[in-house]
């Protein structure tokens, strides 16, 4: 199995220096919905030039429309 490296710049001298690729799995993001919500029950979300509606159900549940 070969080996990747990819290109990362030196903070300290700014020099370009090859380093070995992660295999950690990426991160994600967790966003809680009361932060995307901020206390409103529908928000407009906006993704690749196209709006999309998150609403909160009376009962607590996400719905995602486009």
């Amino acid at each position: 199995m070969e080996k990747r490296e990819v290109a990362k710049i030196r903070a300290d001298s700014g020099q370009r220096v090859m380093v070995p690729a992660s295999t950690d799995p990426p991160r994600r993001i967790r966003i809680s919905s009361a932060s995307l919500l901020q206390g409103q029950r529908h928000i407009v979300i906006e993704h690749v030039g196209r709006e999309y509606r998150l609403h909160l159900t009376a009962k607590g549940k996400l719905i995602l429309t486009g």
